[in-house]
């Protein structure tokens, strides 16, 4: 498939296998950052900028919405209800695992009431909309409540941005909309004096408003039918050199968008077959991966947490080791294939049915196998 051509075919979209796969090694990339980071050893620039892949995934989470949904009427009852099925299963599931750190430690602080409040906020995915409140119960949960926010405005944005003029020219826009949210912050709002990102920053991180074009920039995206397949290749090269420099780029600008243009070329020629790159992350165990990837970035934190809890009780000398480390990442990616095997898919349709949701969603778009199979 030379080109992509999502928007303007009415019929059933192709299977987007290769960015099933490609979903995979985002959310490795993530676990990877916050398994080697935690454990205090050293780790490669790429691995240590592993947060930049959550931008791949908001970028890509308007690229779907759009490309499954760009020639439909959308009826926000029937797109809500299929979110919700979507997402809420395994985010329970992650919060179930991690219910104990969160309680236990706000036990110990005498403070109830506002584990309560917290809760209420994580439940209700708007905890992003707090400041200093986006990585309570388990933080992987921020970018679920920044995603919730972008479902909400969907049906409101789409169909206008999808007739816009000039894709292309409006994708550039709010890439230098971003860019200029991360300058105000970087000039004005510096890290605190402990080095740390201070309060400032940490809004910027997780402000769903200002995450917003990103989002914006995966819908326009879905206009996009001139990126060639072969172009896959030289955009992972590109941002892996990036990556690999990471040094040497501000942080809030590499945390804030700065490589979305990159991950546009690579989603759009992904989608497009993606050459020799496409072939090999459309292959079965990639795909398998790849349909298990949002279960792997919801329970790898909790189950972090819980590893080290286990063996800082029974072999607290291997904590800092290799093996402890590479376990550790096989049994996340394990228990993720099973949370989507038992959790995820038939909850899913479960809920969708109950809801009222209807059969379209991204499960097609994305190359998951239907019920039937």
């Amino acid at each position: 498939m030379g080109s992509l051509n999502a928007i303007g075919r009415r019929g059933p979209r192709p299977h987007l296998r290769a960015l099933t796969g490609a979903r995979f090694l985002a959310a490795l990339h993530v676990v990877l950052y916050h398994v080697l980071a935690w454990q205090g050893t050293w780790f490669s620039a790429v691995i240590g900028t592993g947060y930049v892949s959550v931008n791949f995934f908001f970028v890509l989470s308007g690229f779907i919405l759009a490309y499954t949904y760009g020639d439909h009427p959308i009826d926000p009852r029937e797109f809500y209800a299929a979110r919700v099925a979507r997402i809420y299963p395994i985010y329970v599931l992650g919060l179930l695992l991690a219910a104990t750190f969160f309680v236990r430690a706000h036990v110990n602080a005498h403070t109830v009431g506002l584990m309560v409040a917290q809760g209420a906020a994580v439940l209700l995915l708007v905890q992003a909309q707090v400041p200093n409140w986006s990585l309570v119960w388990s933080s992987p949960s921020w970018s679920l409540s920044v995603e919730a926010f972008f479902y909400l405005l969907f049906p409101c944005i789409a169909p206008r941005l999808l007739r816009v003029k000039r894709p292309r020219v409006w994708a550039l826009v709010m890439w230098c909309v971003l860019m200029a949210i991360a300058g105000l912050f970087l000039r004005f709002a510096p890290p605190a004096a402990d080095g740390s990102p201070g309060t400032a920053i940490d809004i910027l991180r997780h402000s769903p408003v200002l995450r917003l074009p990103e989002f914006l920039i995966g819908v326009i995206a879905a206009r996009e039918s001139r990126t060639r397949a072969w172009a896959a290749l030289p955009a992972t090269l590109a941002i892996l050199v990036a990556l690999a420099i990471s040094s040497s780029i501000p942080y809030v600008l590499l945390h804030h968008g700065l490589l979305d243009p990159l991950f546009v070329v690579l989603i759009v020629a992904l989608a497009s077959g993606g050459g020799l790159l496409g072939r090999v992350l459309s292959s079965g165990p990639f795909v398998a991966l790849g349909e298990a990837s949002y279960a792997l970035y919801i329970v790898h934190v909790p189950l972090l947490l819980i590893g080290r809890a286990v063996v800082q009780a029974i072999a607290p000398s291997q904590l800092e080791t290799a093996a402890f480390r590479a376990g550790l990442i096989g049994l996340m990616i394990a228990a993720s294939l099973m949370a989507f095997r038992f959790v995820e898919w038939p909850l899913r349709h479960r809920l969708r049915r109950a809801l009222g949701g209807g059969r379209l969603s991204e499960d097609v778009a994305m190359g998951e196998p239907s019920p039937a199979k």
